[in-house]
């Protein structure tokens, strides 16, 4: 087993910005002296709490501080973006970190980000499910461009120049591509199924009770044979909220006896949003509150 770090990250709106973007980059680079494999940060563009817009501009400020841990997204919401956009820039960071890089990706789940992105109503998962398709074309062909979907229609047909490099993108340093992750959070997630039918890695949410892990990874297997690929439990990331203090009085404030923990701000923040975003995917049921 490896460790691992995953951030959102969470802090209290009022704090300064500039403080706490130096605080993530801060515990990032830390986790790479200290040893750990791989570092992951997530993203939404619409939450003062969580607050990293960009994930992949924000590992991008790592390069050159971080000298042996992997990077990743967790997650790219691919409906936000472009396909052109995203594989050309995950292409570029693949290539500054040389293969130390991995697209962790997803439809998003914060409502405000797709109400500021006029895709609320949108169904995001479909342009979710188009556009890694898109992305993966992208990376494994050559010019001219020329994919139609029901999102995005891309073509460089009409521009095309090849004599100076006009027409195509960037291609990942690693291949075929780089590793692509995605997230599961509930216990019977279906998407894992998905997942291993693709050959993709899986990330289990830390918001699972451990016992629900048997019942992922077995999703995650039957995908992977339904796929044709091997279930290589290596590839399997599974999140868990962990910290360590030097005393146990210490670690059991921070852990939440504390009503000033920042563990405890953390979970509430994540528990209400997770529970507002399953109710309105539930459409509102009569046991869902505004929160």
């Amino acid at each position: 087993m490896k460790l691992g770090y995953f951030t959102m990250p969470v802090h209290p709106p009022a704090r300064r910005y500039v403080e706490t973007l130096k605080e993530d980059r801060d515990a990032f680079i830390l986790a790479d002296r200290l040893g750990y494999s791989e570092g992951y940060c997530g993203e939404h563009l619409t939450d003062t709490a969580e607050n990293i817009p960009n994930s992949m501009m924000f590992i991008a400020t790592l390069l050159g501080a971080v000298s042996q841990m992997k990077v990743g997204t967790a997650v790219v919401n691919l409906p936000h973006s472009h396909p052109v956009v995203v594989a050309s820039n995950a292409a570029m960071l693949d290539n500054l970190f040389e293969g130390r890089f991995i697209l962790g990706i997803g439809a998003g789940i914060l409502r405000s980000d797709a109400e500021a992105l006029g895709l609320l109503d949108a169904d995001r998962n479909d342009m979710f499910a188009e556009a890694i398709d898109h992305i993966l074309a992208l990376w494994a062909g050559t010019a001219p461009i020329d994919l139609k979907g029901k999102y995005w229609t891309i073509s460089t047909v009409r521009t095309l120049w090849p004599e100076v490099g006009i027409g195509d993108i960037v291609k990942p340093y690693q291949k075929p591509h780089p590793p692509i992750a995605g997230t599961a959070t509930d216990p019977d997630s279906k998407g894992l199924i998905a997942l291993g039918r693709r050959g993709w890695w899986p990330i289990s949410s830390h918001f699972l009770h451990p016992n629900c892990l048997k019942s992922q990874w077995a999703n995650y297997a039957k995908g992977c044979a339904e796929g044709g690929h091997r279930a290589e439990r290596a590839n399997w990331r599974v999140a868990r909220s962990i910290f360590v203090a030097e005393d146990d009085k210490v670690a059991r404030a921070y852990g939440g006896d504390d009503p000033n923990s920042p563990y405890r701000f953390y979970m509430s923040q994540l528990t209400a949003k997770l529970k507002k975003a399953r109710c309105m995917i539930r459409a509102l049921s009569p046991s869902c509150t505004s929160g």
